[in-house]
């Protein structure tokens, strides 16, 4: 039986302008959709949870103690607001009637007893509670949730390379500080957000602020500097993990090449003409030259395929040329050799057709290796449309949640761990268990899920819940 048809019923079929006809889509259940989060957050969430109670209990002040609410349930209040992705603070507050399913669902993700709350915290408080948390105890929180969620449930065993998981930095804007009470003379927050590139989606692991000025060294900050501060927090957080960072254009440079090899990492680079002039003509010339170094582009995964003029599926077809021991400057003194990397080029043939080259040091013997050095390059524009989902999909990243930098830090940690969790839930469950439901995004999922909590409905109790993909 077809997803979305009821036992007994004749299975209907869609005309779709002379292409192949497909099942009708079923409708989303919202109360199953909600049950299997409330499991998933419970049993593989259970370690974050107890991790986000340790960090609020440790607050203290007058204030703290006279709040009625546990730290458990406030961590979650915090993430439910950005993984019900309700935009601001003042759109939580304005649903929170008398009645609904949302102090529910907060005792139950938390594991408190029924009667501990009858409603949830309010805006005001979460702020109020964000200022007080340390911002290092909460990134702290968002590399508990990548290591318990995805590395011990070997999530990432699929889609590396070189038995290197791929890691994409890219710097985001944020909010801007409101006139009148800027810190420090900063106007706007940017920060330099890693996230994991799985074969399956992409998940935040770490983030470093990028401050348009640095008072304490009198000096201006860039995000090449808070990449040297990124990659000093990743290697001790995960000294054994093995990574292959993926950046664009503004990676490629001598600073990258040496920060990945004294923390025995790979780099995979976008490698554009305008900030390797000289080192550019040599490899056209070397290109020309190196005839046998040239082969058919077989990507992989999401690459594979491309849609026709018609609409259908087809393969993806191109051209990958690679030439090796090209030639970046020294290494720094006159003993230490010098920057002999590989360069790989390129170019689809598809009705949007793409062409382009990235520098890496990981070896590249045939055309084989070479499609999957450039599928993996590639790949960096996941981390790109994260950004813009984390904007303009209900995230409210360029929203002004506080002016205080520290309460918007905290707040900032918790949207890239909704991300992550919606991400692993969504990826790894919701979209296998309900496959008929193809035309709902994941928007539209969320906001059927949060009216469902409004109504005050408690469907979701009666889903024992499924456990989750491996990859």
């Amino acid at each position: 039986m077809r997803p979305g048809l009821s036992a007994g019923a004749k299975s209907p079929r869609k005309e779709c302008g002379g292409r192949k006809k497909r099942w009708r889509a079923a409708q989303p259940d919202a109360a199953q959709a909600l049950g299997e989060l409330t499991a998933f957050a419970k049993r593989d969430g259970a370690e974050l949870t107890a991790a986000i109670g340790a960090a609020f209990a440790a607050i203290r002040g007058r204030c703290e103690e006279k709040c009625t609410y546990r730290p458990p349930l406030l961590g979650w209040a915090m993430l439910g607001m950005f993984l019900f992705r309700r935009g601001s603070v003042n759109a939580l507050d304005a649903q929170r009637p008398v009645g609904s399913a949302h102090p529910s669902w907060l005792r139950e993700v938390s594991g408190l007893t029924p009667e501990a709350v009858a409603e949830a915290p309010c805006g005001e408080l979460l702020r109020h509670w964000a200022g007080r948390l340390d911002a290092e105890v909460a990134a702290e929180l968002l590399s508990t949730a990548f290591e318990t969620l995805v590395l011990r449930q070997k999530r990432l065993d699929v889609g590396r390379i070189d038995d290197c998981i791929l890691v994409a930095v890219d710097g985001t804007g944020r909010d801007k500080c409101r006139k009148g009470t800027r810190e420090n003379g900063k106007r706007r927050r940017v920060a330099l957000v890693a996230s994991v590139l799985a074969s399956w989606g992409k998940v935040p692991i770490a983030f470093e602020e990028v401050d348009e000025y640095d008072w304490m060294l009198d000096k201006a900050d860039c995000e090449r500097k808070a990449f040297d501060r990124l990659a000093l927090r990743l290697k001790k957080r995960f000294p054994k993990l093995r990574i292959c960072l993926v950046g664009d254009a503004l990676y490629a440079c001598r600073s990258l090449f040496l920060t990945c090899e004294r923390n025995n990492w790979r780099f995979i680079a976008t490698f554009k003409e305008g900030s390797w002039k000289d080192v550019s003509r040599n490899v056209d010339a070397l290109l020309a030259l190196e005839r046998a170094n040239h082969g058919p582009y077989r990507p992989t995964g999401w690459q594979a395929h491309r849609r026709d003029a018609a609409g259908g599926r087809v393969k993806t077809d191109g051209k990958v040329r690679w030439v090796g021991n090209v030639d970046f400057g020294a290494r720094g003194g006159a003993k230490d050799g010098r920057w002999l990397l590989t360069v790989v080029a390129c170019r689809e043939i598809s009705p949007m057709p793409y062409d382009g080259r990235f520098v890496t040091d990981l070896p590249c013997p045939d055309a084989a290796a070479a499609s999957r050095i450039a599928t993996c390059g590639r790949k960096r524009w996941w981390i790109e449309s994260q950004n813009q989902t984390q904007k303009h999909r209900g995230y409210g990243l360029k929203h002004n949640y506080c002016n205080k930098s520290n309460a918007s830090k905290v707040l900032f940690v918790f949207l890239l761990l909704a991300t992550l969790l919606w991400e692993v839930f969504y990826k790894l469950g919701l979209r296998h268990w309900q496959p008929g439901t193809r035309k709902a995004s994941e928007e539209s999922w969320v906001k059927m899920m949060w009216a469902l909590l409004i109504a005050g409905s408690q469907q979701w109790r009666e889903v024992k819940g499924r456990n989750l993909k491996r990859a």
